[in-house]
């Protein structure tokens, strides 16, 4: 089951007000290419202002 972006309301620097932004979890490939390039892929959370369309991605935490 594939899901779109999810609407949030955050802080944008740019914009320097909350306003909305799309959030997706992007699944991105860290390391360099090579055997076992399918195992280092990592959950990062992306967002994109939708008043100026800033985007930055930042990696989620595991426990």
């Amino acid at each position: 089951m594939s899901r779109g972006p999810q609407r949030h309301d955050e802080p944008c620097p740019v914009c320097d007000a909350t306003t909305t932004h799309l959030v997706t979890i992007e699944l991105r490939q860290e390391g360099p290419d090579g055997e076992n390039c399918a195992y280092s892929r990592e959950p990062y959370r992306v967002t994109e202002c939708t008043v100026c369309g800033r985007s930055r991605a930042s990696r989620v935490r595991s426990a």
